[in-house]
């Protein structure tokens, strides 16, 4: 007995709606920057991650974000190559980078936007789950719809 199970009309299919995808990239960047954008939020709270340093003139607990002004103006700006993550804020440089200050003392970087190790694996299994789309999934109910294999 010999069975033949030949699928690649349903590759070449799914390889088709692979390029496709590879040909609109909006949507995966879209979803990127929601990732980062979220990083964001939780560097706020953790008062950075690594944590930030405080300035002199800062006392115990206080982080320099009290309005939430900057956290809540981060926005992600994506296109078919990448997304840029950004705040629109003239301090917010000041913030991520640190520069002296006018009188001369030292305002230390506060990096807020930061892609942690854990926004890089959900990027990638983002943009690797878009690029594939449901190829595998579909691929595995084309064999048991005509051949009841993997049920």
């Amino acid at each position: 007995m010999q069975v033949r199970i030949d699928m690649l009309g349903t590759a070449v299919t799914e390889l088709h709606q692979m390029e496709a995808r590879l040909g609109n990239m909006l949507p995966a960047w879209t979803e990127a920057g929601e990732i980062l954008v979220a990083s964001v939020a939780k560097n706020f709270a953790a008062g950075g991650r690594p944590r930030w340093p405080k300035r002199a003139e800062e006392r115990e607990g206080e982080l320099g974000h009290v309005s939430g002004a900057l956290q809540a103006s981060t926005e992600s700006f994506p296109d078919q190559q990448g997304v840029t993550v950004a705040s629109r804020l003239p301090y917010s440089a000041t913030f991520q980078y640190g520069r002296q200050s006018g009188r001369g003392a030292p305002i230390p970087a506060r990096p807020f936007i930061v892609c942690q190790r854990e926004d890089e694996k959900a990027i990638a299994e983002t943009i690797a789950n878009y690029i594939t789309g449901a190829s595998a999934r579909s691929i595995r109910r084309g064999l048991i719809a005509t051949y009841g294999v993997g049920e």
